[in-house]
């Protein structure tokens, strides 16, 4: 399935909380289905492992991105290390 990610070079993601962050394309997929785990995390209430793969997600993007300017649009958001998982799941599911 295309998607607006397929013609571009980089991604820009949010780390909620510590700032903007541009990655090479090639992580896109590794990005996109840590996203997807860790929404099954919260539908089977693995609040303890979601809070690990969340840290290790935002440490894998600060280790192979970039800084991004404030104003850079993003394409993927990630949320912050002090989420509730619990309220998280209220909003997502």
């Amino acid at each position: 399935m295309k998607n607006f990610l397929d013609n571009v070079s980089e991604i820009t993601i949010l780390l909620t909380g510590n700032g903007k962050f541009i990655l090479d394309i090639k992580y896109k997929d590794f990005i996109i289905e840590e996203g997807r785990k860790l929404f099954n995390m919260l539908k089977e209430n693995k609040f303890e492992e979601f809070l690990i793969s969340l840290r290790e997600l935002h440490e894998f993007i600060k280790k192979n991105g970039r800084p991004a300017e404030v104003l850079k649009e993003v394409d993927i958001i990630i949320p912050p290390l002090n989420i509730n998982p619990e309220d998280l799941k209220k909003i997502f599911i």
